[in-house]
């Protein structure tokens, strides 16, 4: 099969996986780490920059428009509920509690995939579920990654106290956004049900979009040392999916 391949185009594809992992390489940059000469790493991002797939800012380059109409065909060709699936199960075993990954569908967080935790007796949601944006863990990282118009339209509202726990105060629900785009996680302590925490991190599509959010619900009395465990744990298993559907982080958040 490696004869029939053509080196030229294998090339433009590991100048663009640089670029998708740091936007802003310069041309001396992707030659080092390709190990291929400046001129050649130069005419190939000629090519790209051509065709609209990078474009060029300053001395660096960034992934370019025709990426993003190509990737959002691809979204819309991805079962992300089937790709998840998996590592929900597989993150279900490893921690011993429920996960779901949830979408944003109008204003509300909507559950798509439940994983059901090995246990006999623990806490779980109904795929079909739907929760307000400004409370829970996987709420708030959908709402932190919406645009914004969308975040505006919410923190304008009256926001329910769905519990004693809930923060229904906008500046303070802005500024928890802000911290979840930049921690790459949210938590909920009992904002939606008191007695019930959870953590949740988001799963980024080709557009650098969030596709979902996943999460993982757990009794308050396990303590920082569980939220810890387990904050790293669905950080990790989202970060697995977005890879899978090729999926990445933006760099502004």
């Amino acid at each position: 099969m490696a004869d029939h391949r053509i080196p030229a185009i294998e090339r433009a594809m590991d100048v663009l996986d640089i670029l998708s992992r740091e936007p802003g390489a310069t041309i001396s940059a992707m030659s080092e780490l390709l190990a291929i000469p400046r001129s050649t790493v130069y005419r190939i991002l000629n090519s790209l920059e051509a065709g609209g797939v990078v474009a060029k800012e300053g001395e660096g380059y960034h992934l370019g428009p025709k990426l993003v109409r190509w990737a959002s065909a691809v979204t819309r060709g991805v079962d992300l509920v089937s790709l998840a699936r998996p590592h929900l199960e597989k993150l279900a075993g490893e921690q011993m509690a429920a996960v779901k990954l949830s979408v944003l569908e109008a204003d509300k967080a909507l559950v798509v995939a439940v994983a059901e935790s090995p246990r006999q007796y623990s806490i779980s949601t109904q795929v079909g579920s739907r929760f307000p944006l400004h409370a829970g863990a996987a709420s708030k990282v959908l709402l932190a990654y919406a645009d914004e118009d969308m975040q505006r339209k919410i923190l304008a509202r009256p926001m329910e106290a769905v519990t004693t726990s809930t923060v229904v105060d906008p500046a303070v629900v802005s500024t928890m956004l802000v911290e979840i785009r930049r921690d790459g996680y949210a938590t909920d302590h009992g904002e939606y049900v008191l007695g019930i925490n959870a953590v949740a991190a988001p799963v980024f599509g080709p557009d650098g979009g969030c596709a979902g959010a996943m999460s993982v619900p757990y009794l308050a009395e396990g303590g920082e040392a569980r939220e810890r465990i387990l904050r790293e744990a669905v950080m990790a298993a989202a970060n697995t999916l977005t890879r899978q559907i090729g999926g990445f982080r933006p760099q502004k958040v």
